[in-house]
């Protein structure tokens, strides 16, 4: 009986080693809901055809509107993680930009070009907690995937050329990105946003949901555990611009706040300011071991940036 018990402790033991080992500290991107953004390189080379993939934990609903392919449904409520680009002013004509609204209700695709902003795809439904979150187009038609699981099945996008929405939208005209723009900010944490020029399927992105995985067609990844120095680029929501070319350098006239990288696929870095209203500021989350790549060295990122998120993102099978 003592053995049995002696070895079931140790049983328990090891479990728990083991699904402690199995989590560490990461770092996402928390927006305020307000004014905060990313601006990433456009992505012009993907058409029709692409996937824009993300972690996502909201904090906040988002309006919930009716599916068409005519309207202006996406100038108000919304909550874009990733801002619908306008396809005439980036493009040209017959061009449309796609975009993500993601609330704690669900998640729509906008599609955004002159006189056009309406839902394509509406999947009301609730989001609570680490969530991941995939856009693909195939042939022009929006699927969502929600941990993996396509969930709904969108209209096809009456403009000849649509294209995914990553950098700052009419050429810095407004200012716009990955967590919002002047039609809805995104409220809550971001991570490992991934924009794919082509339409992953089922199978394959079940299998690199929870990897930091680089391959063919990767066009865009955002993701804040990544190091390194060099120019990078600082966008608030009043579309103020401060270049930098030292890691976490204090510049002048951006507050007293650090700063944050990350990288384009091109290895061009990407300074992200946390300004006085919090902008897109960094915090560390508990994720599984094997989404990390490069993980940052306590002295690369200011404890004093970092705030904690008591939550495990979820091992998907």
């Amino acid at each position: 009986m003592r053995s049995f018990l002696l070895l079931a402790v140790l049983t328990t033991l090891c479990l728990t080693t083991s699904l402690r080992a199995q989590q560490v500290e990461d770092n996402a991107l928390r927006f305020n809901g307000q004014s905060d953004f990313v601006a990433m390189a456009q992505t012009a080379t993907a058409t029709n055809s692409f996937t824009m993939e993300m972690w996502a934990k909201p904090t906040a609903t988002h309006e919930i509107d009716v599916e068409s392919l005519e309207g202006y449904a996406g100038i108000d409520g919304q909550r874009y993680a990733v801002f619908p680009s306008h396809g005439n002013l980036d493009w040209g004509a017959g061009h449309a930009g796609a975009g993500i609204s993601i609330g704690t209700n669900g998640v729509s695709v906008y599609e955004h070009a002159g006189n056009y902003i309406p839902a394509v795809l509406v999947h009301e439904t609730e989001i609570s907690g680490w969530t991941h979150v995939a856009v693909v187009y195939r042939k022009g038609t929006p699927l969502l995937y929600i941990n993996g699981e396509l969930v709904r099945i969108g209209r096809p996008s009456p403009y000849r050329f649509v294209h995914p929405s990553t950098g700052d939208s009419h050429r810095g005209y407004m200012s716009s990105g990955i967590g919002g723009g002047y039609y809805g900010w995104y409220a809550g944490d971001l991570d490992n946003v991934r924009v794919w020029a082509r339409a992953v399927d089922t199978e394959a992105m079940r299998k690199h949901l929870g990897t930091n995985v680089q391959g063919e067609g990767l066009l865009m990844s955002l993701n804040m555990n990544q190091s390194g120095a060099g120019k990078g680029l600082i966008v608030d929501n009043r579309g103020t611009r401060f270049h930098s070319t030292k890691q976490n350098e204090r510049l002048q006239n951006a507050s007293d706040s650090p700063l944050a990288l990350t990288y384009g696929t091109d290895r061009t870095p990407y300074f992200v300011l946390r300004t006085t209203n919090d902008a897109a500021r960094l915090v560390t989350v508990d994720r599984p071991r094997e989404e990390l790549s490069n993980p940052l060295e306590p002295n690369e990122i200011e404890k004093a940036t970092l705030a904690k998120v008591p939550t495990t993102r979820p091992t998907l099978k």
